[in-house]
């Protein structure tokens, strides 16, 4: 019983831990809203104290099942909406003027090595002083633009990014551990 409520909760994505009190005969799981689960080692019944959830409690009973891990590959509007704000702007600052195929992966590819460089320079986390009251440090920076590019360049090849990153997600969700012998 145990296994089963801590797998809908995971699938959930809600925090809790699990205490084991042998002397009380139960396994209590608290959750970081509030709520105490109490599941009886002698009887397997659960009870619910503390802050009440109707839907957690719902879920912990079986009543609805847990989304699914994958479950946010349907909601990727947002990643679609800032490749398109990030060419907006890209363009509305001259930089998609004589677009180059080859000039922008070796954009995307200079943004790595600016990363990597960092990396080597141990300046990861030093503050980003690339622009004023900039709140970023190197390496936060760093990935923005390695996906700002990244996000420009698909937009200009028409690529259904929201789509390709679905569909590559469930392939790779298919695949054995560590697949092709590869070392990493």
């Amino acid at each position: 019983m145990l296994q089963e409520i801590k797998k809908r909760l995971d699938g959930e994505n809600i925090l809790y831990i699990v205490i084991d009190r042998p002397a009380a005969k139960c396994i209590q799981i608290k959750t970081q809203e509030g709520l105490v689960i109490n599941i009886w080692t002698t009887t397997g019944n659960v009870s619910f104290q503390g802050k009440r959830n109707s839907e957690i409690e719902d879920l912990v009973l079986g009543k609805i099942k847990p989304k699914s891990k994958l479950s946010i590959l349907d909601n990727l509007e947002v990643l679609e909406d800032l490749a398109k704000l990030t060419n907006q702007i890209s363009e509305e600052h001259g930089f998609n003027e004589n677009w180059n195929f080859s000039e922008q992966m070796m954009n995307i590819h200079s943004e790595i090595s600016e990363y990597w460089e960092s990396y080597r320079k141990d300046t990861l986390e030093e503050p980003c002083d690339k622009f004023p009251d900039c709140e970023l440090n190197c390496e936060e920076e760093e990935w923005a633009d390695i996906l700002i590019r990244t996000l420009n360049l698909a937009v200009a090849r028409n690529i259904d990014i929201k789509n390709a990153i679905k569909q590559k997600t469930l392939y790779n969700n298919t695949r054995p551990y560590k697949h092709g012998g590869k070392k990493c």
